[in-house]
């Protein structure tokens, strides 16, 4: 969990605040004096997890923790210590979308560019991935949804518009407000 909370640059007071778990209850799991309640290490975990946080267990005893690469369609916003959104006249909690992200191997080194774009503003061009922070994953896969939103089924004719992590799905059963080229 600290490797999680330092890769993502978190304090114990926002992983608190983002999972709901207190943070002395963090602190005390972190320190080993005690093993935690399953479901408030589970809650923490899920929370570094839709940061972007990826747990990696290893059966050889050599667990590790890695952040997952930005991707389109991902909501960012600046990180806080950030003065890269000063040039550019973004709002410290303004999210923008990832419209394009450097090609892996890329040019720079071990991080990356990308592209975001803030509301209407034409597109950020290609920043340094380490001045934004994951707002909302975008989700890739049917397994990812269900991790994310806690919803296992859909309905028969029921669609899902762009699924947000830590936001109830709203399920939509009127096939008219379904775009025609998801309807076959």
């Amino acid at each position: 969990m600290r490797a999680a909370r330092a890769a993502l640059k978190w304090s114990l007071e926002r992983l608190a605040a983002e999972s709901g778990v207190h943070r002395n209850t963090l602190s005390n799991f972190e320190t080993s004096k005690f093993a935690g309640e399953a479901e408030k290490i589970a809650a923490a975990r899920k929370a570094l997890k839709s940061a972007g946080a990826i747990f990696i267990d290893d059966n050889d005893g050599a667990p590790g923790v890695a952040l997952r690469r930005f991707r389109v369609w991902d909501r960012v916003k600046f990180r806080p210590q950030t003065r890269v959104r000063l040039s550019y006249d973004i709002a410290a909690d303004e999210i923008g979308t990832v419209v394009a992200v450097e090609r892996h191997p890329p040019k720079t080194g071990p991080t990356y560019r990308m592209m975001v774009q803030f509301g209407e503003r034409p597109p950020i061009a290609y920043v340094f991935k380490f001045e934004y922070e994951l707002v909302y994953p975008v989700v890739e896969s049917l397994k990812e949804f269900i991790d994310s939103t806690g919803v296992s089924l859909i309905a028969n004719r029921h669609f899902v518009a762009h699924p947000v992590p830590g936001v109830t799905p709203q399920i939509e059963s009127n096939q008219a407000k379904i775009p025609p080229k998801w309807t076959r």
